[in-house]
């Protein structure tokens, strides 16, 4: 039961990563050189306002990975990211080694706490989840 729960996750995840790319990001054309930019870990209250500062002089999109514990202790850092246009993911609750959690544990206690916290901040569902360590549950063993 556990390996259909894991597998049904992911696959949800994966549909989230998909639904991310074909709704979030620019559309590029012809050969240009891109880039994707991303940030993890945040919002700082310090950090993540230095870097908007630079992506907004140089009118550059990100994408930022948001931990839910940061995100309640900044909450205008985040109205801040959404209101400049960046794409927002969930980056899990605590920022955890999740090798001990079972996957419904994962979703209930660290992706989905996060994702209602960054919905009520911006009015945005996010719909890119990041692991921490890039791991999830079950990965290596």
């Amino acid at each position: 039961m556990k390996k259909i729960m894991s597998r049904t996750i992911r696959f949800f995840l994966f549909l989230f990563v998909i639904w991310f790319f074909i709704s979030c990001s620019t559309r590029i054309t012809g050969s240009e050189k891109t880039i994707a930019l991303t940030f993890d870990d945040g919002p700082d209250s310090i950090y993540t306002q230095q870097v908007l500062k630079v992506l907004k002089s140089k009118k550059v999109k990100a994408t930022f990975f948001l931990v839910g514990s940061f995100t309640e202790r900044n909450g205008k850092v985040v109205e801040r990211i959404h209101k400049e246009g960046h794409c927002i993911g969930n980056h899990s609750y605590h920022h955890l080694d999740f090798w001990n959690l079972n996957s419904n544990d994962l979703l209930e206690k660290e992706i989905k706490p996060t994702s209602e916290l960054i919905c009520r901040l911006t009015g945005i569902q996010p719909c890119l989840y990041r692991p921490p360590f890039g791991y999830m549950y079950g990965d290596f063993r």
